[in-house]
């Protein structure tokens, strides 16, 4: 805890105010935890983080670091790229595989479906498997590399 004393009647504290990336990673895990039906005690079993830790990251009192977000998400069941997805930006149903098929159904999805047999001739799909290996960081299965 920040270190706290006493001014004039008013209490201070040396730490800072969560920032947005830190509330949307806590409301990101603690969607993922009800999503998977896991409770508190089955998360900590997983991840080796006691459960009072685990209360005090989804309560916002204290922040989750990387170390502990890289735990957190194996625990999960899911990559950190995933858990920060919608923070970074990117709708985490196109960084899933599984929401694939809801994402062409959007229309972004239906925009990039639509400008695929435009990229189907000649070296342009194999520039997108590149691309698409290149952002997710895992070559395509049978992918020569």
């Amino acid at each position: 805890m920040g270190t706290e004393a006493r001014f004039g009647g008013a209490m201070t504290s040396d730490r800072k105010p969560p920032s947005h990336y830190d509330e949307a990673l806590r409301f990101e895990l603690i969607r993922r935890r009800g999503l998977s039906g896991m409770s508190l005690e089955k998360l900590a079993d997983v991840t080796g983080i006691s459960v009072a830790q685990l209360r005090r990251y989804e309560a916002g009192t204290n922040k989750v670091s990387v170390s502990r977000m890289m735990q957190l998400s194996h625990g999960l069941g899911a990559r950190p790229a995933e858990l920060m997805a919608e923070i970074d930006g990117y709708p985490a149903e196109i960084v899933s595989m599984a929401g694939f098929v809801e994402f062409i159904t959007t229309e972004d999805g239906a925009e990039l479906m639509a400008a695929l047999p435009a990229l189907s001739r000649g070296a342009h799909l194999g520039l997108l498997a590149k691309l698409a290996t290149a952002l997710t960081g895992k070559p395509e299965a049978g992918a020569k590399i």
